[in-house]
């Protein structure tokens, strides 16, 4: 009796609630806008979940009201939905509401007036081809606080890129794939800043640069052809380089310009600790002028091909190097040098080769019989034809019966069957 006293109870309660919502739902559309017009917009959106009928109800609520403060707005549009103007006021709002990091992708970006005095925006990220050449850029500064700027795709002429970077007095990031048109004219990439710490740029020909950023910590550059740099103060404070260059452009200067070429940009980076270089050089490139390297720690070479003495040069001064990283595609052109490298018995710690083949075992013969506190030997093999734990099980004895001067260098052996480079 009891039992059915309470079900009894339920029911009628589930039946007057039921009432209520349903007396809420069934009123007209303009009534449910005007009352959660008064409502956060997070709280508007969520009566969408309440049932079929509210789910499009927020929709034609004519007056959102965001909360004080936005931190980060992403704009992910990409469809014919999204119009300029639409974008443009979601940004001003955003701008209004104090942002700090706005990310846009969309194919119909411009910058809007109330960006470039934007007091709070501190991270820019723009996915999309943005067209410097014809903006109007004062000579005041803007961005007044943007420390990171990243565009997709900047097309740009040397005064608009020089002009653009030099307004924005508090820049520490720049990162952008610079596009010229395709044009055959050669533009320099001109880049002034006191500020800058960072500076990623991927480029198709371009074969000047002009750099004037003395605070500069990071750089990565990426290049079909190898760049000709012109720095206008010493990279004192430049930490690491990360630099590619697929080819050499060979058609209009010949081997000895190439050589003087290629040491004038290798000098530029006498100041790094960590060093990263992707390029095809040819066989006859194995100098590195005067340069020192005296506080370079680690060193990455990733080539089709090269020749040992370029190798052996660069860590003959590299005094302090601790870590070497050889990944290569083609067999080494290997020469024992005539005098064993400083940092072999005073620094070099660990080395990994990439693409090792077993015309190789001279070298890593050198190598442990000169390197008196290396620590650890890791060797990839490219070759996967026959039976290859037996192949493997061959290559790793031979290593292990070299003598090593450094008595506790572990050494280890992976097999693969392709070894990919740049």
């Amino acid at each position: 009796m009891v039992l059915t006293n309470s079900k009894t109870k339920r029911r009628n309660l589930s039946e007057g609630m039921a009432f209520l919502v349903d007396r809420i739902s069934n009123l007209p559309d303009s009534v449910l806008s005007y009352i959660l017009s008064f409502l956060p917009i997070k709280q508007v959106a969520a009566t969408s979940f309440l049932s079929k009928r509210w789910r499009c109800v927020w929709t034609s609520v004519d007056k959102i009201y965001f909360d004080d403060y936005v931190r980060e707005l992403s704009l992910p549009c990409f469809n014919h939905l999204c119009n300029k103007s639409d974008i443009t006021n979601w940004i001003n709002i955003a701008i209004a509401r104090g942002v700090e990091k706005l990310v846009v992708r969309t194919s119909v970006f411009t910058f809007p007036l109330t960006i470039f005095t934007c007091r709070t925006l501190v991270d820019l990220q723009i996915y999309k081809l943005v067209d410097i050449r014809n903006m109007y850029i004062s000579s005041a500064p803007f961005f007044p606080c943007l420390r990171k700027l990243h565009i997709q795709h900047l097309r740009y002429d040397t005064k608009s890129l020089q002009h653009f970077i030099s307004r924005c007095p508090v820049l520490e990031h720049f990162s952008s794939n610079l596009y010229d048109g395709m044009n055959n004219e050669v533009i320099l990439v001109d880049i002034v800043s006191s500020t800058l710490k960072q500076i990623e740029l991927l480029s198709g020909f371009e074969q000047k640069i002009h750099l004037d950023v003395p605070a500069i910590e990071f750089l990565r550059f990426r290049s079909i052809i190898l760049p000709e740099i012109a720095i206008q103060e010493p990279l004192s404070f430049l930490v690491e380089a990360d630099i590619t260059f697929l080819q050499i452009d060979s058609y209009n200067i010949n081997i000895n310009q190439l050589r003087e070429s290629f040491v004038r940009f290798i000098q530029n980076f006498a100041n790094v600790k960590v060093l990263r270089l992707h390029f095809h050089l040819p066989k006859f490139f194995a100098s590195v002028g005067h340069a020192q390297f005296h506080n370079l720690t680690k060193l990455e070479i990733h080539s089709a091909y090269f020749e040992w003495r370029l190798l052996a040069r660069l860590m003959d001064s590299s005094i302090h190097l601790e870590d070497i990283t050889l990944r290569k595609k083609h067999k080494l052109a290997w020469k024992e040098p005539k005098n064993v490298p400083i940092c072999l018995s005073t620094s070099l710690r660990k080395i990994s080769l990439v693409g090792y083949s077993e015309d190789e075992l001279l070298m890593v013969k050198y190598v442990l019989r000169t390197a008196e506190i290396l620590e650890r030997l890791d060797i990839q093999c490219s070759t996967c034809y026959g039976d290859e734990n037996e192949r493997k099980s061959v290559m790793l004895q031979k290593i292990q019966k070299l003598h090593r001067a450094s008595e506790r260098c572990e050494v280890s052996l992976v097999q693969v069957c392709h070894v990919d480079t740049i």
